[in-house]
């Protein structure tokens, strides 16, 4: 046996479509939000022995297509990024939806009052893990247009964020 190897017989397999995994750290435990949107809700997974054994630790956001959800800490507030299916599939590329959350197993979701707050398909999209430079919180975004898919990326400063209110600042475009 070659340890060196992956078995993916142990990695998360599901029936239905996973993809970009948020992997972040909670607590000295490792949680993963794989892209569940054929499911239609959202579901967090806690890892057992990372990376390969994982176990299903919290669902929320029944009967909801969700992709490229995205949690960050600020200022002490936990904060869902995540782009939704309304009617139209471009919704996934343009419409940025943010909760306030309480915790990782969802007993309190607090939608912003402006959601979507970003619809376009330039920067709707999240495009990765949302990280801080200094005292800058980064949004990395997709450059989206209508007929081609990951054009290129937005990364943008939050410059504030509450339920009320969200700017972010455009520092970077790449195509």
């Amino acid at each position: 046996k070659n340890n060196n190897k992956i078995n993916s017989k142990k990695i998360l397999k599901k029936n239905y479509h996973l993809s970009y995994p948020f992997i972040f750290k909670e607590n000295n435990n490792i949680f993963l939000i794989p892209e569940t949107h054929q499911k239609k809700k959202l579901e967090i997974y806690k890892s057992v022995k990372f990376p390969f054994k994982w176990k299903l630790y919290s669902t929320a956001f029944n009967n909801i297509s969700m992709v490229d959800t995205t949690i960050v800490k600020i200022k002490k507030n936990i904060w869902l990024f995540t782009n939704q299916l309304e009617k139209d599939k471009d919704d996934f590329n343009k419409k940025l939806y943010i909760y306030k959350i309480n915790n990782l197993k969802f007993t309190k979701i607090i939608p912003h009052s402006k959601n979507p707050v970003i619809n376009e398909l330039s920067g709707g999209r999240n495009a990765g893990n949302i990280f801080k430079i200094g005292n800058n919180i980064i949004r990395p975004s997709q450059i989206n247009k209508s007929d081609i898919y990951g054009y290129g990326l937005k990364l943008s400063i939050i410059k504030k964020i509450n339920l009320n209110n969200y700017k972010e600042k455009l520092i970077k475009i790449i195509l």
